[in-house]
């Protein structure tokens, strides 16, 4: 695994790299030192206070309560619980995604409980930490991480990450089907970077993809700066995303020209071949918890922080109770 970086046991590659999809860590201060020396990039995080739960969406989970699993059904279902959040939260919203901005919705739903399939990861593994151990439950929470490029590739053509062309000097040419003369057209005049992000979802789902599509929400706030937000789209709901913990069970389908189907053809180009590749699961003990909160505070993460406003103030007070601590600014007062 190559030379020994200071305080890791996983090597130059990190702990993201090695070939081991459930790593172990022996205390939390190999966390910390593991994580923060991590260069691996495109890996998103996801923090569960229960070990044992998997990675469904919340649009999965109310199908199955409700006994709806005909997938028809399902569709009619999602279509409707959209419609009825438009119709109802525009009353309350002063700012609006745009009627087919499905991305915007679904973000807008997520944020305030309703079901979809998108699923909360953030680009932090400390704010995941955080999101596992802030519940107190009676057993070891679960760190999840999720390679975002590999994925991403599987639904979308090229192999190759560009930035979108804000400047609008990119060309691409293209023959005519009526003239045969050829064409030069600057795509991101065409279209915004938020109505491509959403074909790419829509298409994915349409197809029944199965890979998770990662993204990022295009309007942001405090809140999902702070947690460093993005998401997982789930293109089929039967697919949750730890699925892709069994090699069996890989999605066979790819987009064509996609970097998957590019994979198959150029096998040892980009070998993705195994889970580690994919998907980690890092079992973070409930022996854990208080060092972690600790830890995770002096880092700045913390319930005020990482939820702007008065209701995150207000959770951080109960926190600071249950705590038996007294405020900064308390333990610097000396007078009698």
């Amino acid at each position: 695994m190559g030379e020994q970086h200071a305080g890791s046991k996983f090597g130059q590659a990190g702990i993201m790299g090695v070939a081991l999809v459930e790593p172990e860590l022996a205390s939390w201060g190999d966390f910390v030192s593991e994580f923060a020396m991590d260069a691996a990039p495109a890996w998103l995080f996801r923090g569960q206070p229960n070990f044992e739960w998997g990675l469904g969406t919340s649009l999965r989970r109310a199908f199955t309560a409700a006994g709806i699993t005909d997938p028809a059904q399902r569709a009619h279902h999602e279509n409707s619980s959209i419609g009825f959040f438009k119709d109802r939260a525009r009353l309350h919203l002063p700012r609006q995604p745009a009627e087919n901005d499905l991305l915007g919705w679904l973000a807008l739903m997520q944020h305030y409980g309703a079901p979809t399939r998108l699923q909360d990861w953030t680009r932090s593994p400390f704010v995941a930490a955080y999101f596992a151990y802030r519940e107190n439950p009676d057993c070891d929470s679960a760190l999840w991480a999720v390679q975002a490029y590999f994925c991403r590739r599987a639904v979308t053509p090229g192999a190759i990450a560009l930035p979108w062309d804000h400047l609008g000097v990119f060309e691409e040419v293209y023959v005519d089907s009526d003239t045969g003369e050829k064409v030069a057209v600057v795509p991101s005049l065409l279209t915004t970077n938020s109505e491509r992000e959403n074909e790419i979802i829509r298409e994915a789902i349409r197809r029944g993809a199965g890979w998770p599509v990662p993204t990022l929400p295009f309007d942001v706030d405090s809140r999902m700066a702070a947690q460093q937000a993005a998401f997982l789209v789930a293109t089929d709901l039967e697919f949750p995303v730890d699925s892709l913990m069994d090699k069996s069970r890989w999605p066979k389908q790819a987009t064509p020209g996609s970097f998957a189907e590019d994979l198959a053809k150029r096998a040892g180009a980009y070998p993705l071949q195994e889970p580690y590749q994919l998907i980690k699961k890092i079992r973070l003990p409930r022996a854990w918890r208080e060092p972690a909160l600790r830890s995770l505070s002096r880092m700045g993460i913390t319930e005020d922080t990482i939820f702007p406003g008065v209701d995150g103030v207000g959770r951080a007070t109960a926190n600071q109770v249950r705590a038996g601590e007294l405020a900064f600014r308390d333990a610097l007062n000396t007078s009698a």
